[in-house]
């Protein structure tokens, strides 16, 4: 019996391939974003606790120094999430460039594995009439045997 080959076999590889390591690549790409995103809930964590550390100075005689101290902490934490929004923005254009590379590799390896399932196809259907083809050599052999027996006796 014969087995199936496909003469795009190193194509289809090539392009699964292709398709994992863009898969692999979206997937780096949200790690970023997600960490961008933890980064600046971490930075609104620290700029709340300073909002009230701050509201806590006034509630007691503190001197001015410790005031401007935690405000000019809060004026830096408030210049660095304006640059992990931006990170963010970044990250997520990153998302979705790897999410269209990723959609079009495997757009291409479905069209090749199409290829691949029609020829395969043919090939069953080639190998049933072969085999159908065999098999009514086999009974037409018979019949002219046991016709040629029936003539001898």
């Amino acid at each position: 019996m014969k087995r199936f080959k496909f003469g795009l076999e190193s194509v289809l590889q090539s392009r699964r391939l292709n398709e994992n390591e863009a898969l692999r690549e979206l997937a780096e790409a949200q790690k970023k974003l997600q960490a961008e995103t933890e980064s600046k809930r971490q930075l609104q964590l620290l700029l709340d606790q300073a909002f009230h550390n701050r509201d806590g100075l006034g509630k007691t005689v503190s001197p001015a120094s410790g005031f401007q101290l935690i405000q000019s902490f809060i004026v830096g934490t408030k210049q660095r999430i304006l640059k992990s929004d931006q990170a963010i923005f970044r990250a997520n254009r990153g998302v979705e460039k790897a999410m269209r590379s990723y959609l079009q590799a495997k757009r291409l390896t479905r069209m090749i594995e199409t290829l691949r399932e029609r020829a395969f196809s043919e090939f069953k259907l080639q190998l049933k009439k072969s085999e159908q083809k065999e098999q009514d050599e086999l009974t037409i052999m018979r019949n002219h045997l046991l016709k040629f027996e029936g003539d001898i006796e």
